[in-house]
C-alpha cells in the first residue's frame, strides 16, 4: 500500500513540477507511466467535461497531436475543471483515440 501511495505521490509531484502556463509543456505522464493506473478516460470525460460545454465540443476541436490534447485539457483545468494528473492523462488518451490525426502522432 505504501508503494502505491508513494508511486501516486511521485507521479503527482512530477506532474505539478511539469505544469506551467508555458504552452510548450511536455506531458508529465508520458514517461511517468500514468496509464498503469487504468483510469477510464471515456468515463472521466463523460463525468467531468459536460459541466461547462457540450460533450461534442472537444470532438469538433482541432487536436492534431497529443501535446495539443494535453494543452486543451490543461486549459480546461485552468478554467476550473478538477482532475488529477492521472485523470488528465486518461482524458488526453481518450481524446487522442477519438481524433485520428492525434493517434498517428
Amino acid at each position: 500500500m505504501r508503494r502505491i501511495i508513494g508511486l501516486i505521490l511521485g507521479v503527482a509531484i512530477a506532474g505539478v513540477m511539469a505544469c506551467s502556463d508555458d504552452p510548450n509543456i511536455v506531458d508529465p505522464c508520458e514517461n511517468a507511466g500514468c496509464s498503469q493506473f487504468q483510469v477510464d478516460g471515456a468515463a472521466v470525460f463523460s463525468e467531468n467535461c459536460g459541466g461547462c460545454h457540450g460533450l461534442d465540443r472537444p470532438f469538433a476541436a482541432d487536436i492534431p497531436t497529443r501535446h495539443a490534447a494535453w494543452v486543451l485539457v490543461r486549459d480546461m483545468k485552468n478554467n476550473g475543471l478538477a482532475l488529477s494528473q492521472v485523470e488528465h492523462a486518461a482524458v488526453v488518451d481518450y481524446l487522442c483515440e477519438q481524433h485520428s490525426e492525434c493517434r498517428s502522432r
